[in-house]
């Protein structure tokens, strides 16, 4: 698996299992080659992912923002106003591949958990406003 340039996901053997993510906006032409597997609750900018599990949306801009320090120790793309990939997590609450509940974003910055009345939003970048 690699991950290149601009969200691009390429598979060349075995599986490549994937979970509350946003693929987008690739210049490569295509977010997704070989066989991707969704875990649910993905966002493909384009129909290349075929995503087909529970919560998940191809075809659909993700209204990112440009990659920026948005806090914590690496940049992000924080998520626009009017994105899709907002509250369209997990409504059980964003997981990790173990089943362990992510507090956090990738910044450090809270994530609502199970039995709050928003899901958690796609992606690395939680919003804190909407």
């Amino acid at each position: 698996m690699s991950i290149g340039g601009g969200g691009e996901l390429a598979n060349a053997g075995g599986s490549f299992l994937i979970q509350n993510s946003i693929v987008a906006n690739t210049a490569n032409g295509g977010n997704c080659a070989g066989m991707i597997t969704s875990d649910g609750y993905n966002l493909s900018s384009d129909s290349t992912c075929a995503f087909s599990n529970a919560g998940d949306l191809n075809n659909k801009n993700p209204k990112l923002g440009v990659l920026y320090k948005n806090g914590g120790p690496t940049e992000t793309m924080a998520l626009q106003k009017g994105s899709p990939a907002l509250d369209a997590g997990n409504p059980a609450g964003c997981r990790d591949f173990s089943g362990i509940l992510l507090k956090t974003d990738q910044r450090g910055l809270p994530r609502p958990g199970r039995g709050e009345t928003t899901g958690c939003d796609m992606g690395a970048y939680e919003s804190q406003t909407q």
